[in-house]
């Protein structure tokens, strides 16, 4: 009887090494334990099933919950270091929310009671020390079933393992295109990972940054913008002659090898019509499979020069560097310039047809009155300003003009000019206002100009301006305001007149 009695006892104890501690919590509002279990001053060794964990915490006002939440952020704390995977070197949003969930899963899974967030972990004794008087100090002990630590160990890994695989990926994928001659797209793939690399925290982070950095410039540096025709000349109101055209190439000529798919933007001019001023326009154009591109120029609608500059896009690939530290910008700058200097520059003329065209002039100049003052001051230097133009003052008397509106002007014009001129400038300038400045005198002009082509009575064009001339008296003032009218439309109808 002894004897099985003795095999009993063997067969128990054998037992318990097995299976560790029974997870049973102890009731931490009843009197402590005069001596702590053993398991808060030796951390129990693992056994086949689990690893076990143990955590402390501390609440000065004797909170148990604070306590508890504490011991629960030391068991969190004790895990991750035995994974060992450096999480704050995770930054993608994605796998930091993973993890931040994880900490959460941990905390809630040890401090609520009948919670299992995270598999395979529980808590299975607890002691309260209450020894400092008003003062709680809370050791847990949890064990973690060793199959489901793995999976986490391997999973963390994994995300680790993706951050590293977010620089060393686009890198990687640069290399490859820089090898195949797609240094445009080879640049690209290394600002992604110099961007990756500039968020991320890993140890080596910054040396990633640079020598991606490095990289784009050489591959940005290998790009030359080649340019196969210039100096176009087209009519202004007609499509030009030609599409520019250029290659982009690995080197500096025509001959050198071309490099597929590069963004351009090509800047150039517009005249906006409502209010006769230049702007300023763009548009994209990519390179084919061999580094050609052509750019059809709107139809102008304006004469005169203009330049049309084609340059690289890396606008938006540049975005991800806008955070970095004042440590990188020296080298974020030098990569800057060196894309800015990738660009080739066009200059086009527009001509105008109407400097053939045999064209005549009337303007008629008004005193603040209301009254023709005769001296067609403002014909003469709208006609200085169209000195290149066929062009021819008409003669009309005071008397045939008087009372008589700018529309019945206009018709008069083209009854009796019609056979003689293809086209004829009608325009009026009048002093609305005078005001004195110190000594001198202020006249205030408004005028407006418009082209008509006697054979069909259609208006080609028109214009309204103000503007203001300075004088001694009035008269000096008028005078002044009458010729700066004249010229400012004149230029209107250079610009315009196709």
């Amino acid at each position: 009887m002894r004897s099985f009695f003795l095999l009993l006892c063997v067969i128990a104890a054998l037992s318990g090494c097995v299976s560790g501690p029974s997870p049973v919590r102890s009731d931490e509002n009843q009197p402590d334990i005069a001596k702590p279990p053993e398991w808060t001053i030796k951390r129990p060794g693992d056994d086949s099933t689990y690893k076990y964990f143990v955590g402390s915490g501390t609440s000065k006002t004797g909170d148990q919950a604070e306590a508890r939440s504490i011991a629960a952020g030391d068991i969190y704390s004790a895990i991750q270091r035995y994974i060992g995977v450096d999480i704050t070197a995770i930054t993608i949003a994605k796998n930091k929310a993973s993890l931040d969930s994880f900490k959460t899963d941990i905390t809630q899974t040890i401090t609520q009671e009948g919670s299992a967030r995270v598999a395979g972990l529980e808590t299975v004794e607890s002691w309260a020390d209450r020894r400092r008087k008003g003062a709680v100090t809370l050791f847990l002990l949890a064990r973690y079933n060793k199959a489901e630590l793995s999976k986490e160990k391997r999973r963390q890994e994994e995300l680790l393992r993706e951050e590293i695989e977010s620089i060393e990926g686009p890198e990687r994928e640069g290399n490859r295109l820089v090898a195949e001659g797609k240094f445009y797209d080879g640049a690209r793939e290394f600002l992604v990972a110099a961007s990756n690399a500039l968020n991320s925290k890993l140890d080596n982070a910054d040396i990633r940054f640079k020598r991606n950095i490095d990289q784009a410039i050489r591959a940005v540096e290998t790009i030359s913008l080649v340019k196969l025709n210039d100096n176009i000349t087209g009519l202004a109101g007609e499509k030009l002659p030609e599409p520019l055209r250029l290659k982009a190439v690995a080197g500096a000529s025509e001959a050198d090898p071309g490099v597929p798919n590069v963004k351009l933007k090509v800047s150039y001019r517009e005249l906006h019509r409502p209010s006769g001023n230049m702007r300023p326009k763009t548009s994209e154009i990519t390179t084919d499979g061999q580094g050609f591109a052509e750019f059809e120029h709107p139809v102008p609608e304006f004469v005169g020069e203009s330049n049309v500059t084609v340059s690289l896009v890396l606008d938006t690939d540049l975005e991800g560097l806008d955070a970095a530290p004042m440590s990188q910008q020296e080298v974020v700058e030098n990569l800057t310039e060196r894309i800015v200097r990738k660009k080739a520059v066009y200059k086009l003329t527009f001509t105008s047809q109407a400097k053939s065209i045999k064209t005549g002039i009337l303007m008629i100049d008004y005193d603040s009155q209301g009254s023709i003052t005769g001296l067609s001051q403002s014909a003469s230097t709208l006609k200085s300003s169209l000195y290149d133009f066929n062009l021819s003052m008409l003669s009309v008397s005071s008397s045939e003009l008087a009372g008589k509106s700018d529309f019945e002007i206009t018709a008069l014009l083209k009854n009796r000019f019609a056979g003689q001129m293809d086209r004829i400038i009608f325009g009026t300038v009048r002093i609305t206002s005078y005001r004195k400045s110190g000594r001198k005198t202020i006249a205030k002009a408004s005028g407006s100009v418009s082209v008509l082509e006697t054979s069909s009575g259609n208006i080609l064009m028109s214009a309204q301006r103000e503007k203001s001339g300075l004088g001694d008296n009035n008269e000096g003032a008028a005078s002044s305001a009458f010729k700066a009218m004249g010229k400012l439309l004149g230029r209107q109808i250079r610009n315009n007149l196709k």
